[in-house]
């Protein structure tokens, strides 16, 4: 449940940094399994708070699947100034990720690709993320896009949990 929980947090906490406006964003999980709610909310400011509901015993490993059962992705976007908008999609993904890339695809026909990882550093609980989208006023090639995206699939937890002042800049080559 904790890997899910960090999921959602990261996931809330990109798509708020992509705010070009003050307001705030609202990313939910609802299903009929054990976790039949799970709320994080995020502004533009980067301040997040959640809330999940569970009910009975859950595997600390279970994923989106087993926690959530059949349900629904809402997205909503809540500006300070103008209209609201909210987005729901099935949880057909297997991964939060691979149900908001569908959410964005849908919604937004918006190429995009999310890499999410949580884990521990030090025996503490650690997630990271990256968002990757093309922007709808380039033109992008396809090519391009698949290609960066093939690259991101490289890229290791530890990776995204580690500051970047903090990384070794010398690399090792088998």
């Amino acid at each position: 449940m904790k890997a899910v929980l960090g999921e959602l947090l990261v996931a809330t906490s990109l798509l708020t940094a992509t705010l070009k406006f003050a307001g705030d964003i609202t990313v939910q999980l609802q299903g009929d399994g054990p976790m039949s709610l799970a709320v994080i909310n995020g502004n533009n400011q980067q301040q997040m708070r959640g809330v999940a509901r569970v009910q009975g015993e859950i595997p600390e490993d279970a994923d989106l699947k087993t926690l959530v059962g059949n349900g629904y992705l809402v997205i909503t976007i809540s500006p300070e100034e103008g209209e609201r908008y909210q987005g729901v999609v099935g949880l057909e993904g297997d991964t939060l990720a691979a149900c908001l890339e569908d959410y964005f695809m849908r919604s937004e026909q918006l190429p995009t690709r999310l890499f999410i990882r949580t884990g521990e550093v030090d025996g503490q609980p650690a997630a990271g993320g990256m968002l990757l989208q093309v922007l709808p006023a380039q033109n992008a090639q396809s090519d391009d896009f698949d290609h960066l995206a093939t690259l991101t699939e490289t890229i290791k937890a530890e990776e995204l949990f580690t500051p970047a002042g903090e990384r070794s800049a010398v690399a090792s080559v088998p």
